[in-house]
């Protein structure tokens, strides 16, 4: 009975080597690092009828379409998530994927991303569109922490100067919600072209690094994507006239305090760039560079 059992252990160990080398030419299929999936949360601090939560949600069917349903994106909204301060420390920590970070919170990232806030940066919506989508943008976006990466900036539309006991700017979406909400008497609304509003999405290093080059590549062309299809619409439709019909009233252009204004917040971005001198700033500001020496000019007398 001991000598059976050894045989038939032998037997067995045998076919086992034998199914082994069957199969030792024949890898085991690998799953492509592009069909894996993605589920991607982005935390916001827009309202859903923004422009910059339209812009995302664009951004979110185009990546799902491109990925045939391998990257899948979950919006949040304003008060979703969390606080905005603490959306960076999400992203870094994971518990986040992406965020749109408000100016106030992504210069705590990077300082200079205070420009952004600088009124009269951009003379048209086409020159923010170039800047945002062009090499000036990816520049502005890699000067981030190492630990992040920008994914590219979301355009939120122009902000509204509101004069309501005192002077601030107002995005597209707030200025409609108080508009339909009859919140507005007694208040002044100034559309004065001066304030993109621009937002940066970011991700961090670690998680963007771990993604497929071909997930890399269907996640920035859907965000490029959305964000010249934004532009369209602004120039299409110009979001102002969406305010008039939700009750908004603007003040004359020939306002006197329109023109006061106006000149304050110029006075405003030249006295930033007189304190301020920086990567971001330089772009604004071009450096005039010497051309350098030749040795052919004549030596100083």
């Amino acid at each position: 009975m001991k000598k059976w059992s050894i045989f038939t252990l032998i037997l067995m160990f045998a076919a086992v080597l034998g199914m082994l080398s069957g199969c030792a030419g024949d890898a085991a299929p690998q799953t492509a690092a592009s069909d894996q999936r993605e589920a991607i949360r982005i935390a916001t601090d827009y309202r859903m009828d923004s422009i910059g939560y339209q812009q995302l949600q664009d951004f979110a069917v185009r990546v799902q379409e491109k990925s045939k349903n391998t990257i899948v994106v979950k919006l949040y909204d304003r008060g979703s998530w969390s606080e905005t301060e603490s959306f960076a420390e999400c992203v870094k920590l994971g518990t986040l994927e992406m965020a749109a970070l408000p100016i106030e919170a992504a210069s705590q990232l990077q300082p200079a991303y205070a420009v952004y806030n600088q009124p009269y940066l951009f003379s048209s919506m086409q020159i923010a569109e170039s800047y945002l989508t062009g090499k000036a943008g990816r520049s502005a976006l890699d000067t981030l922490p190492e630990a992040y990466y920008g994914i590219g900036f979301v355009p939120d539309g122009y902000l509204y100067l509101l004069n309501q006991g005192g002077a601030k700017w107002i995005s597209y979406a707030d200025l409609r919600h108080m508009g339909q909400t009859k919140a507005l008497a007694g208040a002044a609304v100034y559309d004065l072209r001066a304030l993109y509003s621009v937002q940066p999405l970011v991700t961090s290093r670690d998680w963007w690094d771990g993604l497929s080059e071909q997930q890399r590549v269907w996640i920035q062309e859907s965000f490029a994507e959305a964000v010249t299809a934004s532009f369209m619409q602004q120039t299409d439709k110009d979001p102002a006239q969406s305010l008039l019909s939700a009750g908004v009233v603007f003040q004359s252009n020939a306002a006197p305090e329109w023109g006061g204004y106006s000149a304050m917040y110029l006075q405003q971005r030249e006295a930033y760039f007189a304190e301020h001198s920086d990567s971001l700033t330089v772009y604004w500001r071009p450096v005039i560079v010497e051309p350098p020496l030749t040795g052919e000019e004549e030596p100083a007398q």
